[in-house]
């Protein structure tokens, strides 16, 4: 006979669950304020040695007991075994309050679950970026080496990174895992390459005393240029690096009715000026001295 599960009101405890978890906290922060870690454990671990796990958590026997930490070294321990093949890793604590609550031990479960393998990438949907372009993304993963994640994540950041600077802001990029001979992962790239798309106009926001034509000679981008991530980023490190500015962001708009053209938006928020320097940079009145020109400025210090 299957085994069916009904559903429990519980309403009628989550006063009683508030105030317990209010308790708890209270508990937490002060009365494990000063108690020591004994020991640190690690139980079902065949892939990794205790030493080898010690060196990635940042809790430590001996160090005072900090609850905080059991979260981070559960992260730290999950993207361990992620990055080596271990997608299914499920990992659990417990913490043991021994020697008259003056110590504890931590115990973390691991059931590693199976260990999956790089077999390369299949991809459909590209049409102006070549097919070599982006499998040359995923170089630095050997086939057939345990499958990490993380580099998984660098190649496909770097494949849309392509797009970006290819005038494709649009682009959608979803992966998906084909497992093959059991423990064998095909990666499938699914690419929706969207329109190329243009800048129809620059419009900036922002403005007090610093002059327009001081940012546009900064920008990396103008009207009627492709769209390109790269100069975006390189426009913004080039606003800072004016001196002129607190804040500096740019932002792309669509046209409606114009879905290839975009509108570039440098949004900017100034330093406030604090003493007049004679050179060429913000806002400046033009003055006549002995028939020549005199530029003044007030230039943010």
């Amino acid at each position: 006979m299957p085994l069916i599960m009904k559903s429990l009101n519980t309403d009628f405890l989550r006063p009683i669950l508030l105030v317990t978890g209010l308790i708890l906290l209270v508990f937490t922060s002060s009365a494990f304020a000063e108690i020591e870690i004994n020991k640190i454990r690690f139980e079902n671990n065949q892939f990794a040695s205790k030493s080898d796990l010690e060196d990635i958590i940042h809790s430590e026997e001996g160090n005072n007991y900090e609850p905080r930490l059991i979260k981070l070294d559960k992260i730290l321990l999950n993207n361990y075994y992620r990055q080596n093949g271990y997608l299914n890793v499920d990992i659990r604590d417990s913490v043991l309050v021994i020697s008259k609550r003056e110590k504890v031990d931590i115990i973390y479960y691991i059931n590693e679950g199976q260990r999956f393998y790089y077999g390369g990438i299949r991809m459909k949907g590209n049409q102006e970026i070549e097919s070599k372009a982006i499998s040359d993304q995923f170089k630095g993963i050997d086939l057939y080496s345990p499958l990490d994640e993380v580099k998984v994540n660098e190649s496909v950041k770097n494949v849309e990174n392509i797009y970006y600077n290819s005038g494709k802001p649009f682009i959608q990029l979803d992966v998906n895992y084909l497992i093959e001979s059991d423990s064998l992962i095909v990666l499938l790239l699914n690419i929706t390459e969207n329109q190329t798309v243009y800048i129809a106009k620059v419009e900036y926001y922002g403005l007090k005393v610093v002059k327009k034509f001081l940012l546009r000679r900064e920008l990396e981008l103008k009207k009627g240029d492709k769209y390109s991530r790269k100069a975006i980023d390189k426009s913004q490190e080039n606003l800072y690096g004016t001196g002129l500015l607190k804040y500096a962001r740019l932002e792309i708009e669509t046209i409606k009715d114009h879905p290839d053209q975009v509108i570039l938006k440098v949004l900017i928020q100034e330093k406030e000026p604090r003493w007049i320097g004679f050179r060429l940079g913000m806002a400046y009145e033009e003055q006549t001295s002995y028939g020549n020109k005199l530029e003044f400025t007030a230039q943010a210090g």
